[in-house]
């Protein structure tokens, strides 16, 4: 009988202790130690964003200097950041069911019976969306009719015993974000351009119906993909989006804003925190919500004892500036100069 080997075995945390002393990490409490890996867990403090803090990673060595209080307030601010994204991304994705739900009623009607909005004649039949039509369709009827492994909200369940139909914006509440982009990309060519132009904040006479559109649907996808990631607790400087925004067409929209100004490292891959940052701001439209928003990255970068510690985790490891806010106030006021003036912080 061949015996079992892990080649991960386990260890106690005391003997995790050791192996981080022998690794070169920095620990002068065992007590402190030993309370980190009970909170954050050893994979969560040490096999996650720590390229910029090794020597060599086969074996695992740190730098000098590197303490295990420095792994855990970098660990605490991406829990910070991670929280205070996830939350303006469930903003908008609330919002972006209530701009959808209200075009479909008022371009289709309430009707979710026979020749009402989920009629096939109110979407294209051209072969590159017929596919998405279909199984987008079959899935909405599916949610009408409660034919769905997921248990339903109140909402659905009076209308379907109470009332003669479902209204789009009872129907998509039960929709996840994935679902609605579906609902959304199903939709024609004209549908999609209003919808578009209701969700994105950026209002500019250079943008064409078709970039409005393009535009909106790289935003989205990135939302949907980092919105998964924050919720499934992936590591935040690994984390990239498989749609890349492309950099070259925001900047001519944005005429090289502040906004994008000296990014290219950062934003070389274009598909990083600062590409969710940025479309963070791209889809934005209440200006309380962008605030609270901005409120909570400025709270979490002023955390950091020093300006140092901050370009180095923020910006060296998140890649995300540590102007961030600045550049967002900038943004609100150029695009939204309707808005109330953002919210102003306090700078270092």
């Amino acid at each position: 009988m061949t015996i079992f080997k892990p080649d991960k075995p386990f260890k106690t945390y005391d003997e995790q202790l050791s192996l981080l002393k022998e690794r070169g990490l920095i620990i002068t409490n065992d007590d402190y130690a030993r309370h980190a890996l009970q909170t954050y867990s050893y994979y969560d403090l040490i096999n996650g964003n720590l390229d910029k803090l090794l020597v060599s990673k086969h074996p695992i060595h740190f730098q000098e200097e590197t303490s295990i209080e420095l792994l855990v307030r970098i660990r605490s601010i991406e829990d910070r950041i991670k929280s205070v994204f996830l939350s303006q991304i469930l903003m908008i994705e609330k919002n972006f069911k209530t701009v959808l739900s209200y075009h479909i009623a008022d371009q289709f009607g309430v009707n979710s019976g026979i020749d009402g909005y989920l009629t096939k004649t109110n979407y294209p039949h051209s072969s590159s969306k017929k596919g998405i039509v279909k199984k987008t369709l079959k899935q909405l009827i599916d949610v009408r009719d409660g034919n769905t492994k997921i248990i339903q909200g109140l909402p659905i369940k009076h209308y379907r015993k109470n009332h003669n139909h479902i209204p789009p914006w009872i129907l998509i509440d039960e929709l996840s974000f994935g679902q609605t982009y579906y609902w959304f990309n199903s939709l024609k060519f004209e549908d999609e351009i209003l919808v578009s132009k209701k969700m994105l904040s950026l209002k500019s006479s250079k943008v064409s119906d078709a970039d409005y559109t393009e535009l909106f649907k790289d935003a989205m996808t990135c939302l949907r993909q980092f919105r998964n990631f924050f919720a499934h607790n992936s590591v935040l400087s690994q984390m990239q989006c498989s749609q890349q925004l492309k950099l070259q067409k925001i900047k001519k929209i944005l005429n090289d804003d502040i906004v994008i100004q000296n990014t290219e490292t950062i934003f070389k891959n274009r598909n990083n925190l600062f590409a969710c940052f940025l479309c963070v701001m791209l889809l934005s439209n209440d200006s309380d919500q962008l605030n609270i928003f901005l409120l909570g990255l400025e709270q979490t970068i002023s955390s950091l004892s020093n300006e140092v510690e901050a370009e180095f985790i923020i910006y060296d490891i998140f890649k995300l500036p540590i102007n961030s806010v600045t550049r967002a106030e900038h943004f609100v006021k150029k695009y939204n100069p309707t808005w109330p003036s953002p919210y102003q912080s306090s700078r270092r």
